[in-house]
């Protein structure tokens, strides 16, 4: 046995890693699990598959979903709508877009159309995983569709966008989200009004705030230190007291 110095984590000589009892109690699961779903009950309908897959999407168990659908298989239980969503969700909660997006594009290789709930999954898990121009192009697959998008689908791809510095594409997006009729909330102005702020663009951030007061959306404390805080950066002082001041007279 050797010392890895720069893990601090013993390993063979051969330089393999040491199994984790972590990685012990997954391989032991790998294996007991689809034993476990072949000795349910024969009647088990396709409401107990959907239920199995939305356990394993709190536990992040995305390696263990192609073996429920194996189970359905073997029982002549044809997927339906709800399986497939319920699928993409357990990628989508564990963080692997590529597989979520893999599942969506199986139902529509399949006819089982997506709808609001399969695209917004795996718009979130682009998004969040940092494949910005990803979110984007399938929340314009979705909208190419005839799907209805909603805040969920929007304000992801506005976030990403914003996190990312891409400023003109998160306000495109905010845009196509107002001229769509889309309900706003503080969440959709916030990630772009933080994001102009960010870059110290004053001007482009108060107008985002106005729009957003205009509308009748309540500006939090978020929306309005960030306008404040870009102000300060700026040596705007001036600016950044009035902002201040409207920040205190709004509640």
């Amino acid at each position: 046995m050797v010392s890895n110095l720069d893990s601090g984590i013993d390993v063979p000589e051969d330089g393999s890693k040491r199994e984790t009892r972590q990685d012990k109690e997954r391989r032991e699961e790998d294996v007991r699990f689809p034993h476990s779903l072949a000795s349910m009950p024969r009647n088990s309908g396709p409401g107990v598959f959907t239920s199995i897959l939305a356990k394993l999407a709190r536990e992040r168990r995305w390696w263990d979903v192609d073996a429920v659908f194996a189970e359905m298989s073997a029982r002549n239980i044809k997927p339906n709508r709800i399986h497939l969503n319920a699928a993409i969700n357990v990628f989508a909660k564990a963080r692997r877009p590529q597989k979520a997006e893999e599942w969506l594009i199986w139902m529509q290789d399949n006819d089982l159309k997506p709808n609001e709930v399969s695209y917004n999954s795996v718009i979130n898990a682009c998004a969040q995983t940092g494949y910005v121009e990803r979110a984007e192009m399938w929340l314009g697959r979705m909208l190419e569709a005839g799907v209805q998008a909603n805040e969920v689908s929007y304000n992801s791809v506005i976030n990403a966008c914003a996190q990312k510095g891409r400023v003109s594409r998160a306000e495109m997006w905010l845009e196509k989200m107002l001229a769509a009729g889309v309900k706003t909330d503080a969440f959709s102005y916030n990630s772009v009004i933080n994001a102009c702020a960010q870059r110290r663009d004053i001007e482009r951030a108060e107008t985002w705030l106005e729009k957003m007061l205009s509308e009748g959306i309540q500006a939090d404390e978020v929306s309005y230190s960030s306008v404040i805080k870009a102000c300060v950066q700026k040596g705007e002082l001036d600016l950044a007291g009035y902002w201040l001041e409207r920040m205190a007279a709004a509640g």
